[in-house]
């Protein structure tokens, strides 16, 4: 079976079974990989996700669970929505990587699985999908009801706003 997810490195998709350095492994090599130019759909390359995540590790947990697709907040939407999205994506662009994808992943004799999408709570108080978006979109338009999720879940004691590193617990205690 081919995978979005897969890279010149090949690394295995992680599995509800993997631990978190086999996730965080798995995360590293396929939003490092450049974007396919050979598709309409993006997945991967999304460095700037990982360098968020680089600066962040040991402050969160990260674990694989199967999700309800409805249930994910998206950040990208096409600018004809209504959906409160804090980025918009020109409606052509948008609309040619969803029907791509949607054309992958329902062809008569398609291999292609999506890459699980990525869910984190750095920046708001809650998950929203930091990677996946579109297959998140070509999953509802298929009716495709769970997937799979690599949720990224910041510890309590860190801030959302990354601008300050957390404060050690000496630093609490100084004040």
């Amino acid at each position: 079976m081919s995978s979005g997810g897969e890279t010149k490195e090949q690394v295995s998709l992680p599995n509800e079974k993997s631990d978190e350095k086999a996730i965080l492994n798995w995360v590293k090599v396929f939003l490092l990989q450049p974007e396919r130019e050979d598709s309409d759909h993006a997945e991967g390359g999304n460095h700037r996700l990982w360098e968020h995540i680089k600066k962040r590790i040991g402050t969160f947990t990260v674990e694989l669970r199967e999700m309800n697709v409805e249930s994910l907040v998206p950040v990208i939407s096409p600018r004809r929505s209504k959906e409160l999205t804090p980025f918009k994506e020109d409606n052509e662009r948008y609309d040619e990587r969803i029907e791509s994808l949607c054309a992958a992943m329902s062809a008569k004799d398609s291999v292609y699985v999506p890459a699980p999408l990525i869910s984190t709570n750095f920046w708001n108080s809650y998950q929203t999908l930091a990677d996946g978006n579109h297959r998140r979109a070509a999953m509802i338009k298929l009716k495709i009801e769970n997937c799979q999720t690599i949720i990224f879940t910041a510890c309590k004691e860190v801030e959302s706003n990354e601008s300050e590193p957390p404060k050690s617990k000496k630093q609490k205690l100084a004040k």
